[in-house]
């Protein structure tokens, strides 16, 4: 904040009339390039006229400072255009499982978690860690026309969700998870458990089957395989070669140590080799994001997040789950077939 010393600088502010050869402003610095000084103009007797200020170079070791500083801020910006910033946490319910039977999604939950939050919250009880406090989070039921097959396990049946007047996959729902996602500080990733196989695919298919699609600069990363990819390496360490278990994947079973562990990676039994037991409530679309961003967040915050920066993949790349039927595929499909 610049002091007013005396009436010169007063002048200069616009608060009163100087002394003839008494203003010499402080010098202020403009983004490492030059500093304005009016003391040129003293002589003149300019009164004080914004357009009497000359411009004078900035000294050499201003420069250099001034260099070196901006240096470190490109270099910063570098280090930091392929680091993800938010991560959205995915989970989907459907009408059915296999890609025959054409399921439609029934249940969506995003919940959008900041890098920072990950970084910190590792744990080291065995308790459930509660996810950060600060977060972002979106969870719709939806209508899907065609008949549930999987309402045991969801507990969503197409009785329930028409008793509740839920709509089907719209272009406003479309419009929701777009508003969603573009309020989080970016590169935005999608993490999904089984995400590559199911989740994103089937996402894309509703999303082509109303020609819409999700920001072009979103990327999306699949958790069971990141979970996979570095329990490998965790068992690669020359200090865990006489462990029996990595440190994700133990199991009561034996196992030679030479011989690759057959362990399951599905959400709930990693969360139970984790905690000791299984969570709460499954196939539940906001439940099951919970589990994911527990499990996360006790054991691999910093490592997960420097994993999925270098294995993310853009949203663009992601396949249908299957083809919609000749007569109702979108006029995009249309093209991509011929």
């Amino acid at each position: 904040m610049l002091g007013i010393k005396d009436k010169s600088a007063s002048h200069s502010l616009g608060l009163g009339s100087p002394p003839p050869r008494s203003r010499r402003m402080l010098g202020l610095v403009v983004e490492g390039a030059l500093t304005i000084d009016d003391s040129s103009n003293d002589d003149a007797g300019s009164g004080g006229d914004e357009s009497s200020y000359s411009c004078r170079p900035m000294p050499t070791s201003e420069k250099s400072c001034s260099r070196a500083s901006t240096s470190k801020q490109q270099l910063d910006i570098e280090r930091d255009v392929n680091v993800i910033k938010s991560f959205v946490f995915l989970d989907l319910e459907s009408s059915a499982l296999l890609p025959c039977e054409r399921p439609k999604i029934t249940e969506i939950c995003l919940i959008a978690v900041h890098r920072s939050s990950i970084n910190g919250s590792t744990s080291s009880t065995s308790s459930p860690p509660v996810i950060p406090r600060v977060v972002d989070k979106m969870t719709l039921c939806l209508y899907p026309n065609k008949q549930i097959h999987s309402g045991d396990m969801t507990g969503l049946d197409n009785s329930i969700l028409l008793e509740n007047e839920k709509k089907g996959f719209d272009s406003n729902l479309v419009d929701c998870i777009n508003a969603f996602l573009n309020r989080q500080t970016k590169p935005v990733c999608l993490v999904a458990h089984n995400g590559e196989r199911f989740d994103f695919p089937l996402l894309k298919t509703e999303l082509n089957y109303i020609d819409c699609s999700l920001p072009c600069d979103v990327l999306c990363v699949d958790s069971l395989i990141a979970f996979q990819d570095i329990d490998d390496k965790l068992e690669a360490r020359p200090e865990n070669q006489n462990n029996t278990l990595p440190v994700m994947s133990s199991t009561s079973n034996e196992h030679s140590p030479s011989k690759k562990r057959k362990v399951s990676y599905k959400l709930a039994e990693i969360y139970k080799r984790t905690f000791g037991k299984l969570p709460e409530n499954v196939h539940n679309a906001e439940a099951d994001v919970v589990t994911l961003i527990q499990i996360v967040c006790h054991h691999h915050g910093v490592e997960i997040c420097n994993w999925m920066d270098k294995n993310a993949k853009p949203w663009n790349n992601i396949k249908l789950y299957y083809a919609p039927s000749p007569g109702k595929c979108s006029n995009k499909f249309k093209k991509l077939q011929v």
